[in-house]
């Protein structure tokens, strides 16, 4: 849902990671919403506007996480 990937990544291991998905054609949609997951693809939402994809076997989700620590003192 971000609009760039691995943006809380070192420099340079993000600079080797993008041209290695650039270089194996890797598409990366990125400010997008999975909304459903299909046999062959997904369904997902961008800018308000629906969209799918098919034709895949394997789609990787990079998600976020954030930390849930509720004995941790502020």
């Amino acid at each position: 849902m971000l609009p760039e990937i691995a943006i809380d990544e070192e420099l340079p291991p993000r600079f080797f990671l993008l041209e290695r998905l650039k270089k194996n054609g890797v598409k990366c949609i990125t400010n997008a919403k999975i909304t459903k997951c299909l046999d062959d693809g997904v369904v997902y939402e961008i800018e308000g506007k629906e969209k799918t994809i098919r034709g895949f076997d394997t789609i990787v989700c990079a998600l976020g996480v954030k930390s849930y620590n509720p004995l941790e003192f502020i």
